[in-house]
């Protein structure tokens, strides 16, 4: 499979303080404790489900791009964001968010930043994604962010 050095985005958690770990690991967990009560096993086995799941768009995850979709440039979704009926402070976050991913983008391909266009994180879902990425974030009013290790896709 091709790989040109994307970043891709699969989640975006947001927790506070002494909040339940919200990942899909501990979800996971807490989806099968279970109690057994008291009752005996017998002769039957007992299967805790103690393995990985791996994501659905996991390294194996692949696409045909030959005109399935349409790029979105930058200017445009630029210029749709700032049109956006949106609090001040959100439209800066989703404006910052897309403007971060769009300089990453012409770096990889080597392009003025002028230049982008986004496929999958042009389309609207992905783009309303973002948006309510930037509510959460404006909403929140952290002054410091992490980012964990990035997962190297292929798709």
């Amino acid at each position: 499979p091709h790989n040109d050095g994307i970043l891709q985005g699969s989640r975006f958690l947001v927790f506070g303080p002494g909040a339940p770990d919200p990942t899909p690991q501990a979800a996971l967990a807490a989806a099968h404790r279970h109690e057994h009560g008291d009752h005996e096993h017998g002769d039957h086995d007992h299967d805790h489900h103690d393995h990985a799941h791996p994501d659905a768009h996991g390294p194996s995850h692949t696409h045909d791009h030959a005109g399935d979709h349409d790029h979105r440039p930058w200017s445009e979704i630029r210029a749709s964001l700032e049109r956006a009926d949106l609090d001040a402070a959100v439209r800066g976050h989703a404006l910052a968010i897309f403007g971060h991913l769009a300089e990453a983008e012409a770096r990889v391909h080597g392009i003025p930043v002028e230049r982008v266009a986004f496929h999958e994180v042009g389309a609207w879902d992905s783009i309303a994604d973002i948006a309510a990425a930037a509510h959460l974030v404006a909403a929140l009013g952290a002054t410091r962010w992490s980012v964990g290790a990035l997962p190297l896709g292929s798709g």
